[in-house]
């Protein structure tokens, strides 16, 4: 044990040298990449577990028997985001091996469901910095929030098992684990949906757009302002802008609600009524001569440009103010 602590120890740099790599990549991959993670971890396990997991499984050649002794944890929103996962990881590491921990665990336990993969940095990889870490293998775990969550339940309940859990407990915890399964579906159903409503949004602006000149008795009924007609409308009505993310869309549209503004074609006719506007509140904020001004115009996005116009023609709004309401990241669990 004193010979496995020792090489522990003389390689840790090396171990964590690779964990940053890892880390590094994978953050690289996704980061203008359309699958929103929840969290990406990584960790090196300790000198305490890896001696520990040495004597409890009885490993001679531990660096080569421990797949785990470095690691990442990779948590998105979506069953669908797990291909597509999958597929990142192959196309930046030497992926070798899968685990597939919920196709193999039994269909009535939610326990430790997650995909493991046993990967290496890609043997094309060259240089003093590379040479020095491709000798190690690491794990990368991928799983869904609610597995996530599941997890770490399980982890502080502590039951390994059918077996362990009294008798009284099991209908509870059963229970439990059906209410995480069909919420884990319920989430992937709810994104589905919420893509067709999108998309039945944008015809329904494109189509209210085709009959503005309609009386109001030739039209149909009236297009509310909702988060996917309001992303119809603005991408509609100013394709050329920066696209907003989804979140802006629906603070825009509840400001709307606030001011009156809750019809479609209000708010189209609002919008291109006031377009000059907004066009001269940009062009006085890019006025001057300097070279920073010239070289790098502002320019606003398609929820700016709109707010911009909104605050002009409606006395009673009033642009929110910028807030990073980001929440710092939990870190839970071993990584």
């Amino acid at each position: 044990m004193a010979r496995h602590a020792a090489a522990y120890d003389t390689q840790l740099s090396l171990f964590e040298e690779l964990r940053v790599e890892a880390e590094f990549a994978i953050r690289a991959a996704f980061r203008d990449h359309s699958v929103k993670l929840h969290s990406i971890r990584s960790r090196v396990k300790s000198r305490e577990s890896f001696l520990g997991k040495v004597t409890r499984k009885g490993y001679t050649s531990p660096f080569e028997q421990m797949p785990d002794l470095v690691g990442a944890r990779i948590v998105c929103l979506f069953l669908d985001d797990l291909p597509t996962i999958e597929n990142v990881l192959k196309s930046i590491f030497d992926v070798f091996d899968e685990d597939d921990k919920t196709a193999s665990s039994p269909p009535e336990l939610f326990r430790y469901q997650s995909i493991h993969y046993q990967a290496r940095i890609r043997s094309d990889h060259i240089g003093p910095h590379y040479d020095s870490i491709k000798q190690f293998d690491f794990e990368i775990q991928t799983r869904t929030i609610l597995q996530d969550a599941w997890a770490s339940v399980e982890h502080t309940l502590a039951y390994k098992g059918a077996q362990s859990i009294p008798n009284e407990l099991k209908r509870d915890i059963n229970a439990l684990v059906g209410l995480f399964h069909v919420a884990d579906k319920s989430f992937q159903h709810l994104r589905d949906d919420i893509a067709r409503s999108e998309q039945a949004a944008r015809e329904l602006v494109e189509d209210a757009g085709d009959k503005i000149e309609m009386s109001d008795a030739e039209s149909d009924a009236v297009v509310t302002v909702n988060r996917g007609t309001l992303k119809a409308l603005l991408r509609q009505l100013y394709p050329e802008r920066a696209r907003s993310e989804n979140i802006e869309y629906s603070r825009f549209a509840e400001e709307l609600a606030a001011v009156g503004i809750v019809a479609i074609d209000h708010l189209r006719k609002m919008l291109s009524d006031n377009d000059s506007a907004g066009h001269e509140f940009e062009a006085s904020l890019n006025s001057g001569n300097s070279d920073e001004r010239s070289q790098q115009a502002l320019y606003f996005t398609d929820i700016g440009f709109a707010r911009t116009i909104t605050a002009h023609a409606v006395e009673e709004y009033e642009p929110p103010v910028d807030e990073n309401d980001e929440e710092d990241d939990e870190e839970a669990g071993d990584y």
